[in-house]
């Protein structure tokens, strides 16, 4: 889908970033404990610092689930950061069975709930690799439009 750089790789997790640096991917290679997964979403905003990132894709499909501290840092800690003045999007590809194990629904549910979250933070779930991508490929056409049709530059596109 694009070419990409590895930011940071580990036995838990592979980060890696597009070239145009509008991109982030993720990839969970096991089921992290709530402590690795807090640490590493906390290095997220770090390692995106001074990039352009707007649509993420996570390959969650080796997280099994989500226990209430983790959704509840999710929600509260992770997400926050990323909605900025523009609509930050993430893709989240996940397996058949942590998709009816996770609380994808309560945390939706915070999502909308929060003001700054609910009109800057778009999510979306898919079983497939496939489908994640070409949800953000199509984000990032509609989000292009939208900033040609208003005469905003975007760097990087």
């Amino acid at each position: 889908m694009f070419q990409l750089t590895t930011l940071l790789q580990n036995d838990i997790v592979i980060i890696e970033v597009s070239g145009a640096n509008q991109y982030l991917s993720v990839v969970w290679l096991k089921h992290p404990d709530s402590n690795e997964f807090k640490s590493i979403l906390r290095e997220l905003p770090k390692l995106m610092d001074g990039k352009q990132i707007r649509f993420l894709i996570s390959d969650s499909r080796k997280i099994l689930y989500l226990d209430i501290s983790s959704q509840n840092f999710l929600a509260q800690q992770f997400y926050p950061l990323l909605a900025r003045e523009d609509t930050f999007t993430i893709a989240y590809v996940v397996s058949p069975a942590s998709y009816d194990t996770m609380d994808i629904y309560r945390i939706s549910d915070i999502m909308k709930e929060t003001p700054g979250l609910r009109d800057r933070l778009e999510t979306s779930i898919f079983l497939s690799q496939e489908d994640a991508q070409e949800w953000i490929t199509e984000q990032s056409r509609q989000h292009r439009r939208l900033a040609q049709a208003s005469g905003t530059s975007i760097a990087g596109r």
